[in-house]
């Protein structure tokens, strides 16, 4: 998983796989840069054009002449006058703002919060957390356990080779493949897409600071991993973060128009089926325990279905958690255990009574508050592309 630049631009991330069209997508991000950054001999160039022909500055004339004054501020409308990189900043800003995290005690469980602030604000705001995610850190004998598991995923590494380089950087070039993405017709989408990455990595990356989690490889030194082991903690995957949050947000993105082909079954399989590969792959790899990647998933599902709420300004959100002691450490990770395709939703799972994946708040949505009309603004746009 590449490191997304802390100005939250995702040009060096938008060129993985190689995925053709999208690989100039990707250089989206060096738009204002090659404006920026203009080179010596063109700005010498133009030092000495302007000499040519500007003339004397006409003062007078600036005054006489009708101006057009600024923009109307905190309109929506200006948004598709701002290059992508810098736009998706400002996207940036209205998920990022809006989440914290805390301990619980001093337990080893963990809160993702979402910011609620009322429809009406007041100056200053009034604001308060409201949860988003729970995760609590499976015991360490679950890692001991399934590090046997990983071992005989090593089996496969020969035949998806290709799939997990590739992957390394990214998923979109595979879930593209799926929905014949394509970064002029959907230009749009593929904003979004970049957004729910970068949300993910937000996110996934504090929660993996939290759990602090060893790799499989420090459990065993015949894991060897295929690729590089990356400079942080384990536990959640980041790529079934990532991925199932973007298969989540594709799910509803693409069928908001009512167009029978993306809302049947077989779309909606494709891509969850497509994103447990992707997060499987890493474990082939010898880089994440089961468990990882079932944290992951939960974690990513609940940002994808928390993004689409914030995107389509809905009211409320789920929250939901993630108890990793009552875990069973036996089972391999099985994606359709974790969401039910035919209602669209998050399955509860629980193990001899004990509630492992469940609906926090005993299963009442959790009030929004405050809608975000950018986000809104974006999601519009990009649901167009899907008629």
């Amino acid at each position: 998983m590449k490191s997304i630049p802390a100005s939250g631009l995702q040009g060096g991330h938008g060129g993985h796989g190689g995925h053709g069209g999208h690989g100039g997508h990707g250089g989206h991000s060096d738009i204002d840069a090659d404006v920026e950054n203009t080179s010596s001999l063109n700005a010498s160039a133009l030092v000495s054009n302007r000499d040519g022909i500007a003339g004397t500055f006409d003062a007078r004339a600036l005054a006489l002449r009708p101006f057009p004054g600024n923009r109307t501020v905190e309109d929506t409308s200006n948004l598709r006058l701002w290059s992508p990189d810098r736009r998706a900043q400002i996207f940036d800003f209205e998920v990022m703002s809006r989440i914290g995290f805390s301990r619980v005690d001093a337990t080893e469980q963990f809160t993702v919060w979402h910011l609620w602030r009322p429809v009406a604000a007041g100056v200053p705001p009034l604001a308060e957390y409201k949860p988003l995610v729970q995760l609590k850190r499976p015991p360490d004998e679950t890692y001991q356990y399934q590090t046997t598991i990983v071992a005989g995923y090593a089996d496969l590494r020969a035949d998806r080779m290709d799939e997990i380089l590739a992957q390394i950087d990214g998923n979109e070039t595979f879930f593209a493949s799926i929905l014949s993405l394509h970064p002029e017709r959907h230009r749009w989408t593929f904003e979004i897409m970049d957004l729910v990455s970068r949300t993910a990595q937000f996110v996934e990356m504090r929660v993996k600071y939290a759990l602090a989690t060893r790799r499989p490889s420090e459990y065993s030194a015949q894991i060897q991993p295929m690729i590089q082991v990356p400079g942080h903690a384990s536990t959640p995957s980041g790529h079934s973060t990532e991925a199932f949050a973007a298969a989540i947000v594709l799910i509803y993105l693409t069928s908001v128009n009512g167009n029978p082909v993306y809302s049947d079954q077989l779309f909606i399989v494709q891509l969850l089926r497509q994103a447990a590969r992707i997060a499987i792959n890493r474990q082939v790899a010898g880089l994440h325990f089961p468990v990882d990647t079932a944290v992951g998933a939960v974690l990513g599902m609940t940002l994808g279905s928390y993004l689409v709420r914030r995107m389509t300004a809905a009211g409320n959100f789920n929250a939901w958690s993630f108890d990793g002691t009552a875990y069973d450490r036996t089972l391999d990770f099985n994606w359709s255990d974790y969401y039910d395709t035919q209602n669209l939703r998050q399955t509860e799972i629980r193990n001899l009574r004990q509630d492992v994946v469940v609906q926090m708040a005993n299963g009442n949505p959790v009030d929004l508050g405050e809608p975000s009309p950018i986000l809104r603004w974006l999601w519009e746009r990009a649901s167009k592309e899907w008629t």
